[in-house]
């Protein structure tokens, strides 16, 4: 018993401190894998000044450049949640001397949560299981691709259905024929 709890003090604790520092007031909602000199986005008037994301959630795919000269990507977080009508914004940096253009595709519903890919999970080895999916796109119509040129960045944001089904979404993430299985998406009541 006193293993177990030692062995979660240590993750608990982290969680914890990660909570109390999420919140600065002022912060951009925007990812970026580097730092920058000002929060782009900048925030609303509207917004409040703790934890400002007046430009709904967001995901991000980083394209990067690989020894034999082609282009692969890292997309995350593994999974993002988003209300019904809220808009879901994949910032992609592409770090890789060549234009690429990013897929998003294969949304499937679970019927129940299949949890949350840990990442020691090779999805291109061992895809997750579609058992107990169904085919449901959780957003408004509109274009799920984005061209991006060499050095550049751009976002791709899609608009939550205002009657989608909650729960948890799989879906993919494609680059040039490449795919990346593991990203999800929650819809939240």
């Amino acid at each position: 018993m006193t293993t177990r709890v030692r062995g979660n003090i240590f993750p608990l604790g982290c969680a914890a401190l990660l909570s109390l520092l999420a919140c600065n007031p002022g912060e951009s909602a925007s990812p970026s894998p580097e730092p920058t000199p000002t929060a782009t986005p900048t925030a609303s008037a509207s917004a409040p000044s703790c934890c400002e994301a007046p430009y709904g959630r967001w995901a991000v795919v980083v394209v990067y450049g690989e020894k034999s000269g082609g282009c692969d990507k890292v997309a995350g977080p593994p999974r993002v949640g988003a209300r019904r009508g809220e808009v879901v914004t994949w910032r992609i940096y592409n770090k890789c001397g060549k234009d690429v253009t990013v897929l998003l595709t294969d949304f499937l519903r679970y019927e129940k949560d299949p949890g949350v890919p840990t990442p020691e999970q090779d999805y291109r080895k061992e895809p997750p299981s579609k058992d107990g999916t169904e085919a449901i796109d959780p957003f408004v119509e509109g274009d799920r691709k984005k061209a991006v040129k060499a050095g550049a960045v751009a976002d791709l944001a899609l608009k939550t259905k205002a009657d989608a089904k909650y729960g948890v979404y799989a879906y993919t993430t494609k680059l040039s024929g490449r795919a990346d299985a593991d990203q999800q998406i929650e819809i939240w009541p």
